[in-house]
């Protein structure tokens, strides 16, 4: 955090963790700079910038603080492609300091302490991360959340005391103050904060309705669909069968844009019966499935697929009906 970048200044701490024993460390001539690089150059040393990337990950930074000057924080981000274990590509170790006043860290899903921590989104089951807070000394102390950015309004994030039975809706500069009495070990340590993010079913995806009919006077069916509390991490798929619903065969997809209705033309149903529906996948990759709706065509060149047919034309007393075997038994 703070003024952290690739640069290692003079002075400056740094560790790296070894994977094995007798690992060492050079630094070649080439690499001392006298100037800070240009922002080109961070590019291409440090990979794309979140800043630019189009969906930046959600992440909450909370700091636990002793006064303006002592203070320690962690970082917890949220990838719906995280597992929630530790790992050395997506979290950081947290190693403690020396000499600190106050020391905050969280566990992964493997209680392996860290201060940056990648989690999954939550499914139905919340999310709970355990904190370990702790100070060399008696005092009040406070657990602000410095930044809570990119979080999906369908989500919430909650800083729960077990000590005091107590609990905070997270948001940007929300402050907790509490009492660490190192006589009592309940006040302290990895069993008395935890942060809680959990799905708000008030902000829950919904497929308000869908319908499928022919456009015009071509064959083309036009699908309409209308939604609620969908963003961008919301996706749609149009799907057709053509064999009853045996199988169904994606016709065309889409990612949600909060527009509330969407659509998408079949250009090429087939002659006979095109069932269609729509595949959803939410936040969560959770996967539903709308209603089916079937639409038909016949080729009026060819009898034998004619599904319904009225003759003779013009007619005078009489109107014969011919309906296909397969709709009267099958109806839609």
């Amino acid at each position: 955090s703070g003024s952290a970048s690739n640069m290692i200044a003079s002075g400056q701490g740094f560790f790296v963790k070894a994977t094995a024993t007798g690992q060492t460390l050079s630094f070649r001539e080439a690499a001392k700079t006298a100037a800070q690089p240009t922002a080109a150059s961070l590019h291409n040393l440090m990979g794309k910038p979140k800043e630019f990337v189009s969906a930046p990950e959600p992440s909450l930074r909370l700091q636990l603080q002793k006064d303006s000057v002592n203070n320690d924080d962690i970082l917890i981000r949220v990838n719906s492609q995280a597992s929630g274990k530790f790992a050395n590509n997506e979290d950081a170790e947290d190693l403690g300091g020396s000499g600190a006043l106050e020391s905050l860290s969280a566990y992964s899903s493997d209680s392996v302490a860290v201060c940056i921590d990648k989690v999954p989104f939550p499914g139905k089951q919340q999310q709970v991360i355990p904190l370990n807070t702790d100070a060399t000394g008696s005092g009040t102390y406070k657990l602000v959340s410095t930044e809570l950015n990119n979080l999906p309004a369908f989500y919430e994030v909650w800083l729960k005391d077990a000590f005091n039975n107590d609990s905070l809706k997270l948001a940007p500069n929300v402050s907790y103050q509490f009492t660490i009495d190192k006589s009592n070990p309940a006040t302290f340590g990895n069993k008395r904060f935890t942060v809680v993010i959990r799905q708000n079913q008030d902000y829950a995806y919904k497929l308000l309705d869908f319908t499928a009919g022919k456009s015009g006077n071509t064959r083309q069916v036009q699908v309409v669909w209308k939604t609620q509390n969908e963003q961008n991490y919301t996706y749609f798929t149009v799907q057709r069968s053509t064999d009853n619903g045996k199988t169904f065969n994606v016709i065309g997809g889409l990612q949600a844009a909060g527009n509330g209705t969407y659509s998408l033309l079949d250009k090429s149903p087939l002659i006979g019966r095109n069932l269609y529906r729509l595949k959803q996948v939410d936040i969560s990759d959770s996967v539903s499935y709308s209603k089916v709706i079937d639409i038909q065509y016949t080729d009026l060149g060819d009898p034998n697929t004619e599904r319904v047919r009225v003759y003779p034309n013009p007619v005078r007393s009489t109107i014969n009906v011919a309906i296909a075997t397969d709709i009267v038994t099958n109806p839609p």
